[in-house]
């Protein structure tokens, strides 16, 4: 009940026209006036802090002030700030919760997410041995690989074992798919047949589900992701989605098979395993290739989640212009300064470098025209500004 509170208080918020951080410094300044320091002080203990990419807590704290005594909601006697009556009257239609702005920590998000994962493929691939739908089995072996795959190169890592979890990781991957593919080209000539009504009910059922709880928690790492300007989280948020978009086609190939369109069930895990084969064989490469075990998981990890640069960059370009507003220029000084000279954290102590084929600035301009089309930026005196920055 508390999450629906906060995303009720959230959505109150958004449509007062208010950010986060100046509901939170009306709701103190009800209480009593205050100065810039002792607000900022708040701030911090509330965590705005921690999404900050460009300026400092102290400004955006000041810049928030000023956007309410401009609303008429503050006014500053030159020592303190205080509430007006109007910031009364709307801090009450409010009724704010102070933790609104809080959710699921990224702890609690990833301890979501494995959980999510292993439930699905513990429940996926025994679903296969009782009712004998290969989707389940093709659907239960891609997310398992996938999430064991961040179990094993995180257990390596704590072990000092990098080596052994990166070989483990391609050789499990690589048996997977080999399985797949094999079940995929006898099941041409011999189709794997599921008649029963129970069972096709329990094969629609396991995916459905289960992608209903990954674009769950894909929407809470994709808040995080913008929260904290992380891409890693941008990446399990990706990854979530397209998960959630494989257990669909799982579903569509269960419903094809049950028309008698079997070649539909083959192709399917010919599909699935050729993608576990095109991972198994960038890790092996990458051992291989890399000079040692943790720039193998590097180098597997960028192309893991290349696909993912263009979610987070959004993210952060939002994060940015919502700070306050930049040319081109000073975004890709930004930028620069921020992904350029150093690698971007992905898993614990794994670092992705998302300035190697020097992407971000090829697509700036598509990024920020999206941002605009999507009315969540704005052009003002030639400086992208986000659209939330304006006369409450």
């Amino acid at each position: 009940m508390k999450i629906f509170r906060q995303r009720i208080a959230r959505s109150r918020v958004r449509k007062a026209g208010l950010t986060a951080l100046e509901a939170c410094l009306l709701s103190r300044l009800a209480e009593s006036p205050a100065n810039l320091g002792t607000l900022t002080g708040l701030a911090e203990e509330r965590g705005f802090e921690s999404s900050l990419v460009s300026i400092s807590l102290r400004e955006h704290t000041a810049s928030a002030l000023a956007r309410l005594e401009q609303a008429a909601l503050a006014m500053d006697d030159g020592t303190s700030y205080a509430i007006t009556h109007k910031g009364s009257q709307l801090l009450k239609k409010l009724e704010h919760d102070d933790d609104a702005h809080e959710g699921a920590s990224p702890a609690t998000a990833s301890r979501l997410t494995v959980i999510f994962y292993l439930v699905s493929a513990g429940l996926s691939i025994p679903g296969f041995f009782l009712t004998g739908s290969v989707e389940l089995l093709a659907w239960g072996s891609v997310i398992l690989a996938w999430i064991g795959s961040f179990l094993l190169a995180w257990n390596g890592i704590r072990k000092k074992k990098e080596k052994r979890a990166a070989f483990l990781i391609g050789t499990g991957t690589l048996t997977l798919a080999l399985g797949l593919l094999t079940l995929g080209i006898l099941s041409f000539f011999s189709p794997f047949i599921v008649r029963r009504l129970l069972w096709i009910t329990l094969t629609l059922a396991l995916p459905g589900i289960s992608a209903v709880a990954l674009l769950l928690v894909a929407r809470i790492q994709s808040r995080i992701a913008r929260q904290y300007a992380s891409f890693s989280f941008a990446a399990l948020a990706h990854a979530a989605r397209r998960h959630a978009l494989l257990a669909l086609f799982a579903i569509l190939a269960c419903m094809a098979s049950y028309v008698s369109l079997h070649f539909v069930v083959s192709v399917f895990l010919i599909l699935s395993g050729t993608r576990l084969l095109i991972s198994a064989a960038r890790m092996l490469e990458a051992l291989h290739k890399r000079p040692s075990a943790p720039a193998a998981l590097a180098h597997w990890f960028e192309h893991l989640a290349r696909r993912s640069r263009e979610p987070f960059f959004l993210a952060w370009l939002e994060q940015i212009i919502s700070e306050r507003g930049y040319t081109k220029s000073e975004i890709l000084s930004i930028y620069h300064q921020n992904f350029v000279t150093q690698t971007t954290p992905f898993f614990d102590e794994i670092n992705v470098n998302l300035a190697r084929d020097a992407w971000f600035e090829e697509h700036l301009d598509a990024l920020l025209g999206h941002l605009l089309y999507d009315d969540r930026a704005k052009i003002e005196d030639d400086r992208f500004v986000h659209k939330s920055r304006h006369t409450l």
